[in-house]
């Protein structure tokens, strides 16, 4: 039996009226491909949508994270090394 959300999606993405209204959109991921998604409900006239993403990529911000926390990127060096990041 397949989870109520999953089919609740794939019903909403072909409903007629949220596809007018593009209220189920598919983001580009690069780990995933394309995934379906929910819109901003809220539209102004006149005001784009802001282009949404699915996120950062696993450890993308490693580097600014903990050079914030003071750690150099020889430290990072050895954490990477060790796989501990």
């Amino acid at each position: 039996m397949k989870p109520f959300f999953d089919c609740a999606i794939a019903q909403a993405a072909q409903d007629p009226h949220f596809v007018a209204r593009q209220a189920v959109i598919d983001l580009p991921d690069a780990d995933l491909g394309s995934i379906k998604a929910p819109c901003l409900v809220t539209r102004f006239t006149g005001r784009p949508l802001p282009v949404p993403h699915t996120g950062p990529h696993h450890g993308e911000h490693n580097d600014a994270f903990y050079g914030a926390l003071g750690l150099s990127a020889q430290d990072l060096a050895d954490l990477r090394s060790s796989q501990s990041i």
